[in-house]
Parts: structure tokens; C-alpha cells; sequence
């Protein structure tokens, strides 16, 4: 699979799951877009580094590696865990990312 193929499939589920359009995900700073964003990088990192994911997104390097290392905070929110287990749930399931997953 391709980069942006993973990232168009990871953004897709994490916008259906939240049910925040793409736009709002990678530019809004409502605390749910926030969230959804973190999401987002959390699970595009097991895959990509820092420097494709800010390509992918259009975001800054630096704001990718402070939301990656940031993380674990925000699993205490339970909206946070319950949409990335939904989410993962989802990827392990799609052919496309669950031959990723798998190797």
C-alpha cells in the first residue's frame, strides 16, 4: 500500500467514526477536531515517521512529534479511547491495512 493510500483509508475511518469532515480534523482547534487529530497521528505513526506524516497532513514536523509524544495523556478521555478502539477495530478489518498490520 502507498502512503497515501494508508493516509486517505486512516482519515476516512477516523472521519466516520468521529463524524468531522477531513478540514475541520487538520485545521479546527474545537477540543473534538483536536482529539480526532491526535487520533489520527497516533495511528498514522505506527506505520510512517514524523516527516510523511506532516507531508501527508500539511502539518508542521514539530506539531506531528509533539501530538505523537503527547498521546498517552489523552487516553484518559473516554470519547478518545472509544473512537481509536472503534477505529482499530475497523483497520484490522480492511484488506487494505490489515496486510500492514499484519507484517
Amino acid at each position: 500500500m502507498k502512503m497515501k493510500e494508508l493516509y486517505q483509508t486512516v482519515m476516512s475511518a477516523v472521519c466516520r467514526h468521529t463524524e468531522i469532515r477531513e478540514v475541520d480534523i487538520l485545521g479546527s482547534n474545537r477540543e473534538e477536531c483536536v482529539d480526532a487529530r491526535y487520533i489520527l497521528i497516533h495511528i498514522l505513526a505506527h506505520f510512517l515517521t514524523d516527516e510523511e506524516i506532516a507531508g501527508q497532513t500539511k502539518l508542521p514536523r514539530q506539531s506531528v512529534n509533539r501530538i505523537r509524544n503527547r498521546f498517552a495523556a489523552k487516553t484518559n478521555k473516554w470519547s478518545i479511547r472509544n473512537n481509536l478502539h472503534e477505529i482499530s477495530s475497523e483497520l484490522a478489518h480492511n484488506p487494505l491495512t490489515s496486510s500492514i498490520i499484519a507484517h
